[in-house]
């Protein structure tokens, strides 16, 4: 049990001393106080968690004492107790946020049941209070990391953009060692760094199969590798770190279909990587993946593999030459799910793309294109549709999606969001489409991913 401090003041010292000897044998801190100014000279000063006084006092009375708590103390809970109990008391007592008023003669059992309630009120509101600074706090970095996100996608400098990103991880999250890792000939090397250790810096390179201190990384979760004990091995190749490294955290940059690169952050005893950092990170790769597709161009992690995104951007092309040859109008959409149990994702993934499929066909119509470029990521090319008249069809048909029914899926309490961008742009490379519509879409994920946060 935390050792909380109590203050006790009465002008009866047998008083004092029976309840002080009580609390004491409770575990708590017990500081007291036989003459009320002095309890108002410490409350002052010192930090209190609850105060235990007497409403009639010589001089100054126990609602003095409630007013002194009230203007000195954060968030101290007050128990009054006295001999000479009124309603009218009692009422004021209240009026004064004071937790309970309670009589004399005390029973010491039923006083310090009395006090455990109001120390778990007490603990409920600091813990509310801190969430809500938490929640505060990550509107505030995520608020920074788009005001960030807008900056760099102004840049044309491949190398000064990873130089931002490094100093937005290290001055904006605090995580110091930190390095980008970018896909070059089928390995990962670091591009820029921060305060990385030399071995590492000269060594430090991976292909997504290879196995990290026995460990395999995961290119769509972030990868962490606990208890390094002094090394980094790579297959059969080993690192040499400092004692106060720790742990090994890997976040993969995505865009699309395509594995691009990584975070990796290097955390320390002293310098953690906590929840909050770790979903900010992830946060941060969307937003600079659509700014790094850009510098990678149709470099592909393996040969001989055609993407989703390349046939996507196939089609798109092709059905953007026929609308304009024709002057009709064409649309680009975004839609991802979410809120599914991850517990369905092998089992149930055919269903959910199934029913997805029908509502298109239904409200859409047969000639739209859509693909599939992860589990619960669409996209939809609408031919003679213009962007107004594709978005007011979405929402409808997301609304029918929801409807469904089914003993397997609940399909109402998934969330479709969606973005659409008109195609007859003058000039417009569907690559340049893509990530036109990729750039509107992220607020709306990030939003998402915020409010789950919050949820949290």
């Amino acid at each position: 049990m935390e050792n909380k401090r109590i203050l006790v003041v009465d002008d009866e010292k047998l008083i004092v001393e029976y309840v002080s000897m009580g609390l004491e044998m409770e575990g708590y801190e017990v500081i007291s106080f036989t003459e009320p100014k002095k309890a108002v000279e410490y409350l002052r000063n010192n930090p209190i968690d609850l105060v235990l006084t007497d409403l009639k006092m010589p001089e100054i009375s126990g609602l003095d004492i409630v007013q002194v708590v009230s203007e000195s103390q954060v968030d101290a809970e007050v128990i009054i107790f006295t001999g000479y109990a009124s309603l009218d008391s009692a009422i004021e007592a209240v009026r004064e946020n004071v937790y309970d008023y309670v009589q004399k003669p005390l029973e010491l059992k039923d006083l310090i049941l009395t006090i455990k309630r109001a120390l778990d009120t007490q603990a409920v509101r600091r813990e509310n209070k801190r969430l809500n600074q938490k929640i505060q706090t990550m509107f505030e970095q995520i608020s920074m990391l788009y005001e960030i996100s807008r900056i760099i996608y102004q840049i044309d400098d491949k190398e000064l953009i990873f130089k931002f990103v490094i100093d937005t991880i290290r001055e904006g999250m605090g995580l110091k060692n930190t390095g980008v890792f970018i896909l070059d000939e089928g390995q990962y090397l670091l591009v820029s760094q921060s305060i990385l250790p030399q071995e590492m810096i000269s060594e430090f390179k991976f292909k997504v199969d290879d196995t990290i201190n026995s460990m395999s990384v995961s290119d769509t979760e972030p990868t962490i590798i606990s208890k390094l004990n002094e090394k980094i091995s790579i297959n059969q190749k080993v690192i040499t770190l400092d004692d106060h490294f720790t742990d090994l955290h890997l976040f993969p940059i995505r865009f699309l279909d395509r594995l691009i690169g990584f975070l990796v952050v290097l955390s320390t005893k002293n310098e953690a990587v906590a929840d909050e950092e770790s979903k900010l990170m992830q946060i941060l790769t969307t937003q600079i993946a659509p700014i790094f597709y850009r510098f990678i161009g149709n470099k592909t992690g393996k040969s001989g593999v055609k993407s989703s995104r390349f046939a996507l951007e196939e089609r798109l092309e092709e059905e953007l030459y026929r609308a304009i040859g024709n002057n009709n109008p064409i649309s680009l959409s975004v839609l991802e799910i979410s809120n599914v149990s991850s517990t369905i994702l092998t089992e149930k993934l055919s269903m959910i793309h199934d029913e997805m499929k029908n509502v298109i066909m239904s409200h859409l119509g047969k000639n739209v294109y859509y693909l599939w470029v992860a589990p619960f990521l669409l996209f939809l090319i609408i031919p003679n549709n213009d962007k107004i008249s594709s978005e007011l069809d979405i929402i409808e048909m997301i609304r029918d999606f929801k409807n469904r029914k089914s003993d397997q899926l609940e399909f109402e309490r998934m969330n479709i969001f969606f973005s659409t961008v008109d195609c007859q742009q003058d000039g417009i490379t569907t690559h340049s489409l893509l990530h036109q519509l990729w750039k509107k879409f992220l607020p709306l994920r990030e939003q998402e991913r915020l409010e789950s946060i919050a949820d949290e």
